[in-house]
């Protein structure tokens, strides 16, 4: 297969995994928008009556990193299975073009719609909260807000928050090709160990030789600056490795 791109070719390829995972999308979408919702009202309520905002602000954040991953991770679903592999990899578009338009609808394209689901979740539990509960929910109040205002996050952070969504959505979009069934369990336990060994390697070490009198690591406080430079040079390598694997994967599929 031609690694050409033709943005024609490319437009139609869009259109086409668009109307196929159409009902993946809407799943997506409702289950996000129940979570939005109910975890606002929740937070909202709670906020009123006990006092409980600061809880809201890393929980919110989580919500939607983890929901981030959920589509780049269903990106190359159809692998799993021989007879959808041959069909995927037989469609009459380069490497290229099937690779952009997987790529184009799971991670902008579920970006977009997380931005979307929020407002819609916000706006929802503020109505819900102002006609049951009688307390004056707003919009300003919800998940979205949490993780955009410049009260809660700095510039600092919000640049380390984007790029560490924008490097897990890489990973989870590598790891749909590297295992197409049951993706998102296997990419997450990819990364669970790589942070296991990380902890056992640079800080158990430390703990064991300092004893009770032991200090967390001076170099592993390694700081936002250090962290976001980190994920915004992974990212791009991910999607390198993932292009070759999915041509690979054409190779070893070829009929």
């Amino acid at each position: 297969m031609s690694s050409t791109l033709n943005f024609r070719t490319l437009y139609l390829t869009l259109r086409k995994d668009i109307a196929y995972n159409r009902r993946k999308i809407l799943i997506f979408s409702a289950s996000i928008l129940s979570v939005i919702t109910i975890t606002d009202i929740i937070f909202t309520v709670s906020n009123a009556y006990a006092g409980m905002n600061t809880a809201f602000e890393p929980f919110g954040c989580l919500i939607l990193l983890a929901a981030a991953t959920i589509l780049p991770s269903l990106s190359f679903h159809e692998l799993a299975k021989k007879p959808s592999a041959s069909r995927f990899l037989t469609l009459p578009a380069s490497d290229i073009e099937k690779f952009a338009s997987r790529w184009i609808l799971t991670v902008p394209g579920s970006i977009l719609l997380l931005i979307t689901i929020s407002l819609v979740g916000d706006t929802l539990s503020a109505i819900i909260v102002r006609l049951l509960c009688d307390i004056s929910g707003d919009i300003d109040s919800g998940l979205l807000h949490y993780c955009t205002s410049a009260d809660i996050m700095t510039r600092e952070e919000k640049l380390c928050y984007i790029a560490v969504m924008l490097a897990l959505q890489s990973f989870f979009f590598l790891g749909a090709l590297l295992w197409p069934r049951l993706s998102w369990a296997k990419t997450s336990g990819c990364l669970m160990d790589i942070l296991i060994v990380y902890t056992i390697v640079l800080l158990v070490p430390v703990l064991a030789i300092s004893g009770e009198n032991a200090t967390y690591p001076a170099y592993l406080n390694i700081g936002l600056e250090t962290v976001t430079a980190i994920c915004f040079c992974i990212t791009p390598v991910n999607y390198i490795i993932s292009f070759f694997r999915l041509k690979e994967a054409e190779v070893i599929n070829r009929p």
